[in-house]
């Protein structure tokens, strides 16, 4: 029973922060392209993503599946958070058992790095909205991989798994990019002999296998069938600027708990350095450090900061999977050292901190409910067909309130277009045959012109920079408040 525990507790936090969220959730931003994939209409999708094509072959055989409806979706994603968690648990497990001094604690620090990694609120971008739900799979992969390097980095056979393990999670999303060299450094930590040997065998390896996915990018890319993120600065760019956007980063996107765990864990590396027991959970620390830099680096390249709120809290995939091993590995240098009551003071400790971040994170799904309930409201004034002229090439632009709660709802060109593919069949045809297109204005936030043959938008900071412009010579105005469509004349500003 004692073996049980661990898993029991992961079962527990599921159940209480993670189990009902089919009942409250629904689709979000882009989801509604991904709806799309299956018609033709959304058919782009696929050719498009072929450098992630096992993303694109999961996200397709979901929507065959689940179709439309958001509860078969969330049921489906709410079980794969409890799979990840125990994914999450076997590779920081592996990890734990191979750096602990004592045996008994490597289970309840994985068990504590699981529950962080399950519950922390910043993995709602991608545990709680289902364009992202693939990306589990790539987190479960990759856990599988540090297992794998854990528990077998003297043996060939497994080195090679968890290069294929790799290389799968990396055709999904590229979250876990260059993560070989963490893990190159973490096998030196957790191995006593030929460390050197060991480590630049799981660096060629695994470096191997990130070089083919690259490989695969480049020939798709030349071809036009990547996925279409591109690499916002020069690589050298990004190492002159990296000290100063890391700081950023560090001090102005991550959380006050990030901030603290990982400062924390700075003092614990300091600390021990000098005492030569505890020098491999140092270089582990060290190990997993660069990971989580690695990639803060790869989504800044490609045009993303870290957001810990909202949908783009996707950013925090692989960063919370480093987290969590590095949660461990501070348990456990924690759990070597508390003794009676001092044990029983960190245990109590511990449990506030897993119900406080248990609890930030039910908040925020609830302000994911709440923008699920807003969407359904602003398609309910929907008709089933245009309730207007569409023999001339129109767009269809819906005058929405400035909303700031980063859970974003319907909003742009690609989203508000499909979820009208998506939940009204009489707007197909004209959809598919590109008379009609549709895209949101905030208050506020957009300001959207029509000049008699273009639609413009722009930030309402920068009203004078157009960001895109397409061809419309029809414009007509949907307002949900009062469910009513007006046709808009030349020259017509739209909030602002």
């Amino acid at each position: 029973m004692a073996h049980q525990a661990p898993l029991l507790a992961i079962v527990l936090g599921w159940i209480i922060c993670i189990s009902w969220r089919p009942l409250v959730l629904g689709f979000y931003h882009d989801d509604w392209s991904l709806l799309t994939v299956t018609s033709p209409y959304g058919a782009p999708l696929v050719s498009g993503g072929l450098s992630r094509i096992l993303y694109v072959g999961l996200g397709y055989a979901a929507v065959t599946l689940f179709g439309a409806n958001p509860v078969p979706w969330h049921i489906y994603g709410a079980i794969l958070v409890l799979v990840t968690s125990g994914f999450v648990y076997l590779g920081c497990l592996a990890v734990a058992r191979k750096l602990a001094f004592n045996p008994g604690s490597a289970r309840w620090a994985a068990c504590l790095a699981a529950l962080v990694w399950m519950l922390t609120p910043t993995s709602l971008g991608y545990a709680a909205w289902p364009v992202m739900f693939p990306g589990l799979w790539a987190v479960c992969l990759m856990m599988a991989s540090v297992y794998l390097v854990a528990t077998g980095s003297n043996s060939l056979p497994p080195l090679f798994a968890a290069a294929f393990c790799l290389i799968l999670s990396t055709l999904i999303y590229e979250a876990f990019w260059f993560c070989f060299v963490p893990m190159a450094i973490l096998v030196f930590a957790l191995n006593k002999e030929r460390r050197w040997f060991t480590a630049l065998r799981v660096l060629a390896i695994l470096g191997g296998a990130q070089l083919s996915v690259i490989g695969w990018s480049l020939f798709l890319a030349a071809d036009g069938r990547g996925t279409g993120k591109q690499v916002t600065a020069p690589f050298v760019d990004i190492l002159n600027t990296a000290p100063r956007w890391l700081a950023e980063l560090f001090f102005t996107s991550l959380s006050t708990a990030h901030v603290l765990i990982i400062v924390g864990l700075v003092i614990l590396a300091a600390v021990y350095w000098r005492l030569s027991a505890y020098r491999p959970i140092v270089i582990a620390l060290l190990a997993v450090s660069i990971g989580a830099a690695t990639t803060m680096t790869l989504f800044y390249a490609a045009g993303y900061g870290m957001t810990a709120k909202g949908i783009f809290s996707r950013t925090y995939i692989a960063f919370n999977v480093w987290l969590a091993l590095a949660v461990c590995i501070g348990a456990l240098v924690a759990l070597d050292k508390a003794r009676g009551l001092s044990r029983l003071v960190l245990a109590s400790a511990l449990i506030a901190g897993l119900i406080w971040i248990g609890g930030k994170s039910i908040t925020q799904t609830m302000r994911w409910a709440e923008a699920w309930t807003y969407q359904q409201q602003l398609l309910a004034g929907i008709p089933e067909a245009p309730p207007f002229d569409t023999q001339q090439h129109t767009a269809l632009i819906w005058s929405l309130p400035n909303r700031s709660d980063k859970v974003e709802s319907i909003g742009a060109i690609w989203d508000t277009t499909a979820a009208l593919y998506v939940t009204r069949p009489g707007w197909r045809p004209f959809l598919e045959k590109g008379q009609l297109w549709a895209t949101a204005s905030q208050s506020g936030i957009w300001k959207t012109t029509w000049d008699g043959k273009k639609v413009s938008q722009s930030w309402c900071v920068s009203p004078d920079v157009p960001l895109w412009s397409i061809d419309a010579k029809q414009v007509v105005i949907y307002n949900p408040e009062a469910a009513s469509f007006f046709r808009a004349g030349p020259g017509t500003p739209l909030d602002c």
